[in-house]
Formats: C-alpha cells, sequence, structure tokens
C-alpha cells in the first residue's frame, strides 16, 4: 500500500477520532481567530513601521506594472490607483497597459488615473493575455526593479518605501517579496506571513505572489514573461526563472498587500481555474526540462488533499543511486519487516551516536538511510527523498515522519520556535493535519531531522569527520542540523517520506 493510500484508508474507528479532531482543530482555530483583532493589530504595525524606516525610494528606481482589461472593475481600479498615488515614496513609474476592448466606464477611469505624469499608458486594441500583456509591461518600463500589480488589488501607503529600506539594507538583491492579506467587506483578514525563500517548498508549489519587486535587465534576460503555457502562474515562473539563474529571494517579512476577493476574480472559487492548474502544471514540465537528468523526473499529481488539484515532481523509479540503509538498536534483535528497495547493504549498529556515525561513514553509497530498528520506510520515501537531493544539491539531510497505526505522526522533522528553541509541531497530530497554510503537507526546509528516520549524504557527514556529536541519539537530529546550516546547507522534509512501526 502507498503512503498516500495507507494514510487515507485507515480503520473505520480511525477515520472517526480523526474526523471529530480535525472538527475539534477548526473549532479551536475560529476561536483564536475571534480572540485576536488582526485589522487592529495591522493599525497599529503599520504606524510603528513607519517610525522605523529611513530610506524612500529614488527617483528611476521603481516601475509598477499593470494591466487593464474589459472585465476589470471600474470601482476596484480606481481604488488600486488611489492607493498607488497615496504611496510615502512619490518617486516611481506606473506602466499601465489597457488592452482589448475596454467598457466606456473603465475608460473613464483609466483617462482619469492617466493624468497623473507617473503613468505611462499604452493602449492596444487586441487583448494580448495575462502574460502577453505583462512582458508588454516590462518591455516598456524604465526603472531599475519592476513591481507587477494586479488592476483589482490595494498596496500599503508605505509599500514603496519599505522595498526601498529592504534594498538598501540587503545589498540589492534581485527578486525581493514580503507578506500579504486578504481585504474583503472593507477589513483586512487571513494575513498570510511567509517562510523564507525556501527553494525545497517552491518547488513543490507556488508560495510567492504578492508584493514582488525584481530586477528589470536581470528579468528580461531570465526570459520573465516570456512563455504563454504559464499564463496563470507567471508569478511562481517568474520566481523559478530567478532562482535557476543564480538569484536567492529576499523575503521582506512584512505586510504590504492587500489581495481583494470579488466576484469576476479567478481566484474567488472553491477549486483552481482549469488555466490555472494547467499552468501549474507546464511550469513544473518546464523545471524538469531544465535539469540535467530531466528524463528521471515526471509531473504527477499530488498524492495527498491540500484543498485542491495540485501537481507534483515525482522522481521516476529507474536509475538509482547506491543507498545504505543503517539501522541502530538497543537490543541487537533482528529486524521485522522485508523492503523491495535494493539497498546496497542493510546494516545493524548499537544505538550510539559515535557507532551510527561511523557506519554511515564507512559507506560508498552516495546516501544512507539511518532508522530505529523498528521502522519501516515506504518504497515511495526513498525514491520521494532520493528526487529532493538531486534537485536540491544544497539538502545534506532529509527527514521522514514516523506514523503509528492510528495514522498520528509520533516524530518527524523539527523547526525552531520562537524563543530558539527546537519543536516538532507535528508530533501527536493527525498524518493529514495540513497546519499553518497547508505547509505540513508540502515538502520544505527544516532546522533537524528526526534520528529515529532521516536520510543523509555521504559526503556531508564525511565532511564531520573529527567533530564530537552528542552522546544521546535523541539529540543527533539537532546536531546534524546546526552542522548542515553552519555550512550553508539545508535540511529539509516531506509529508511522502514516512515510517510505520514494525513492532
Amino acid at each position: 500500500m502507498t503512503l498516500s493510500n495507507s494514510l487515507q484508508h485507515p480503520p473505520l474507528v480511525h477515520r472517526a477520532r480523526r474526523t471529530a479532531r480535525r472538527w475539534v482543530g477548526r473549532v479551536r482555530e475560529k476561536l483564536s481567530e475571534r480572540r485576536f483583532d488582526y485589522p487592529r493589530w495591522l493599525e497599529a504595525h503599520v504606524a510603528q513601521r513607519q517610525v522605523r524606516l529611513k530610506s524612500h525610494a529614488a527617483p528611476g528606481q521603481f516601475s509598477f506594472l499593470t494591466g487593464v482589461y474589459e472585465k476589470t472593475p471600474p470601482q476596484l481600479f480606481q481604488e488600486t490607483a488611489a492607493a498607488l498615488f497615496a504611496q510615502t515614496s512619490c518617486e516611481f513609474e506606473w506602466v499601465l497597459l489597457a488592452h482589448g476592448a475596454i467598457p466606456e466606464t473603465l475608460q473613464r477611469v483609466i483617462a482619469d488615473v492617466a493624468d497623473d505624469p507617473r503613468v505611462r499608458l499604452i493602449e492596444l486594441a487586441e487583448n494580448r493575455g495575462i502574460i502577453g500583456g505583462m512582458r508588454i509591461c516590462l518591455e516598456a518600463a524604465t526603472g531599475a526593479y519592476v513591481i507587477p500589480l494586479d488592476a483589482d488589488d490595494l498596496l500599503f501607503p508605505d509599500a514603496l518605501q519599505v522595498f526601498a529600506q529592504a534594498i538598501a539594507d540587503h545589498n540589492a538583491p534581485a527578486f525581493l517579496y514580503s507578506d500579504e492579506d486578504h481585504f474583503a467587506n472593507g477589513r483586512p483578514s487571513a494575513p498570510f506571513q511567509r517562510p523564507a525563500w525556501d527553494p525545497v517548498l517552491n518547488q513543490a508549489g507556488s508560495y510567492i505572489w504578492h508584493l514582488c519587486v525584481f530586477d528589470r535587465l536581470a528579468a528580461l534576460d531570465l526570459g520573465v514573461y516570456s512563455d504563454a503555457g504559464s499564463n496563470y502562474c507567471h508569478d511562481w515562473d517568474s520566481v523559478f526563472r530567478f532562482a535557476r539563474g543564480g538569484h536567492s529571494p529576499q523575503h521582506v517579512a512584512e505586510i504590504l498587500y492587500h489581495w481583494r476577493t470579488h466576484a469576476v476574480s479567478h481566484t474567488n472559487r472553491r477549486q483552481p481555474h482549469p488555466g490555472s492548474v494547467q499552468s501549474q502544471q507546464h511550469v513544473l514540465e518546464t523545471h524538469i526540462a531544465a535539469q540535467p537528468r530531466p528524463e528521471r523526473y515526471e509531473v504527477r499529481p499530488f498524492p495527498l488533499d491540500r484543498g485542491g488539484e495540485e501537481w507534483a515532481i515525482t522522481r521516476k523509479p529507474i536509475d538509482p543511486p547506491v543507498v545504505d540503509w543503517i539501522r541502530h538498536t538497543a537490543s541487537h534483535a533482528t529486524p521485522r519487516g522485508d523492503f523491495e528497495f535494493s539497498f546496497k547493504t542493510q546494516q545493524i549498529v548499537d544505538r550510539e551516536t559515535s557507532r551510527i556515525l561511523d557506519a554511515a561513514r564507512n559507506s560508498t553509497a552516495e546516501f544512507v538511510v539511518i532508522s530505529a530498528d523498528n521502522l519501516l520506510p515506504s518504497e515511495e520515501s526513498i525514491w520521494e527523498a532520493i528526487g529532493l537531493f538531486e534537485l536540491h544539491a544544497d539538502v545534506a539531510l532529509m527527514s521522514g515522519r514516523i506514523v503509528n497505526r492510528a495514522g498520528i505522526v509520533i516524530g518527524a522533522g523539527e523547526i525552531r520556535g520562537a524563543a530558539g528553541g527546537y519543536v516538532c509541531p507535528e508530533r501527536g497530530r493527525d498524518a493529514l493535519t495540513p497546519g499553518p497554510f497547508s505547509l505540513w503537507l508540502k515538502p520544505r526546509s527544516i532546522a533537524a531531522v528526526e534520528p529515529r528516520f532521516c536520510l543523509v549524504r555521504t559526503a556531508f557527514l564525511n565532511d564531520l569527520d573529527g567533530t564530537q556529536p552528542p552522546n544521546d541519539v535523541a539529540l543527533l537530529g539537532r546536531w546534524l542540523g546546526e552542522a548542515a546550516q553552519a555550512r550553508g546547507l539545508r535540511v529539509a522534509t516531506s509529508p511522502l517520506i514516512s515510517a510505520s512501526l514494525t513492532t
């Protein structure tokens, strides 16, 4: 049975318990939302932010890019323009494209907006589509940085100033992105405070949309807005292009954008727009084509339900690398369970960190699986880890999840908590619990591995030769994580890397 099937089809009693737990969790989340007055907090935070900001946008530094067409709501576009013109930094260019047949009401708003000398209006009789229109705006812009701005959304008044400050503080990165929230019925809600740049998470799904700022000349060189197949996911395609070009996007941890929901918005629907699903698949296929061995990968539906149809890059079970399996035990008991994957060696060692690491370092395999002797990884887990290792050269360690027979996670990778200590937020939760922003059900970077089930690059372990590990095997995952991060390497996890108990 595959991981996704084993998680989705437990015995009926466990299914009933999990349904009850999810219902209780939703009630708790709703009560928590009621206690937190987000609009009041946001107002106070923006006021405090203004005190800290020292930089302003320079002349010629920023160009906004916006397209309007026949279905653009005139009133919302007028409010978008008002928010842009109210920026605390007034130096900017706004490249505004009106393409296709434009209704008279919208024409009047466009004409009024275009009276501002900072607006460069381009009018085309033919609708060039989302990505075609954005490419026209990009080619017409003159600013050092460009900022895509939807015609129905709202900017915070200090958005430009925050980005100008971030560019100055971070030595002019080529790509920056901020946090955002939703805006409906005159009220902000649902803040999305994004993770820092994470190529593992980005490959698993688009998490960077608004507000993005990127170097104009680099964008032209990288072919941003040149692929019609990414029409509905052009932001994701842009991030991929900058990352493949050697640029690490810089996260600006401030909410700068209101994403508005309304009746004619493509995003205001329960299920993704069909064009968006097709664009997702196309963007991932394009990314595969850019890899050294593209024949090893394919795009398939993501097996875990996060509330909508999604695609993911899957490692085909071909051309396997050499992998060893080291199992640590306190009893020398013979492990139960068979495994289909062809490991070069399967070795049992004492449950001592020095013996575990020595066995791994002596391996001639490219990757080593380290697990407790009473755990059995799924076949899919090994291929998932191999694919992530191959596609992310800076990932040194991969943590798995340990799931008991009731479908509960009893061990998983750890992150750093607010106080700096290590926490495992998934432990004790249903294996299909989505977590904040559904990120627990996606591959992503973390801080430390679960020492009872992890996968490691042998070359990384050899680089640690001579360093002293902790005596307690329970601390081994944190020690390995800190060693990886000290060397500029990543630690990652995936919900598709899972092991079950054999006893």
